[in-house]
């Protein structure tokens, strides 16, 4: 199944486009073209920029969520919120901690991943010694 995402403009890896459609089959980006076929489904966002989203590589928290709370509903409101700020994939970071409590916060961390419903937890990131 292909759609198409009509902006004002594309970021792309090495040039922006002006306008257009962005193709989306199947659930990935395909080819942007000028003008969309006839007929086809388009999601109108003409008001507005697409762009490739953001990845939080160190974060230790989000709209008053802790990754040292230790709990699977501060991973997945940051997960959730982080997506206003246009991150779509991010690593939990840890504060400096003795090991039971890293421990425990892998474990959450590694229960919780693949259940995100915004942004994606793509590892863990331990700050410190």
């Amino acid at each position: 199944m292909t759609y198409y995402i009509a902006a004002k403009r594309f970021y792309f890896d090495h040039k922006v486009k002006e306008g257009g459609y962005l193709a989306v089959t199947d659930g990935r980006f395909a080819e942007w073209t000028k003008k969309a076929p006839e007929g086809a489904e388009v999601l109108d966002y003409s008001d507005y920029q697409i762009a490739p989203g953001l990845v939080d590589t160190h974060i230790h928290g989000f709209a008053g969520y802790d990754v040292m709370d230790n709990s699977a509903e501060s991973l997945l409101g940051m997960s959730q919120a982080l997506l206003s700020a246009g991150v779509t994939s991010f690593l939990p970071t840890a504060l400096t901690a003795p090991f039971e409590e890293l421990k425990a916060i892998c474990q959450t961390t590694a229960e919780t991943a693949g259940k995100e419903r915004g942004a994606k937890i793509q590892g863990l990131f331990f700050e410190g010694p």
